[in-house]
């Protein structure tokens, strides 16, 4: 499936192939042409390539977090968790435990409190994190 409108884009290709599968085939016709394909069951559909560099980024998606603030010895740490950069941040209750919503995915929290190392820590889109502080 495809139209004639992405065929006018296209460059003229010849291809000496002998008993390859069909994708290697397919793989060679559309090397360096603006057009892509896909297999779906028994239909070949051709689509314009995606521009790598002309895609839009989509920003990372909030999450939600639910941690928890420990000291070397597993025991639970009162303790301040604030969002680098940000004014995101709350504290934590007498177990240890936090929670902070619509977070970014991709941010760093910043653990501090009385008698613990300031600590960092990258989110790498966790929603369920247990941060070890160290005791001064």
């Amino acid at each position: 499936m495809y139209n004639d409108e992405m065929l006018e884009r296209t460059e003229r290709i010849t291809v000496d192939l002998k008993n390859v599968e069909l994708q290697e085939a397919l793989t060679a016709c559309f090397k360096n042409q603006p057009l892509s394909y896909t297999i779906i069951e028994t239909t070949i559909v051709v689509k314009p390539k995606e521009d790598e560099s002309q895609k839009e980024k989509l920003p990372p998606s909030p999450i939600d977090i639910k941690g928890r603030v420990i000291n070397e010895n597993s025991e639970p740490v009162l303790a301040s968790v604030m969002v680098k950069g940000t004014s995101i941040g709350t504290t934590t209750n007498i177990d240890g435990y936090f929670e902070l919503k619509n977070v970014d995915e991709n941010a760093i929290l910043i653990v501090t409190g009385i008698g613990i190392e300031k600590t960092e820590v990258k989110v790498n889109g966790r929603a369920d994190i247990i941060i070890s502080a160290n005791t001064r």
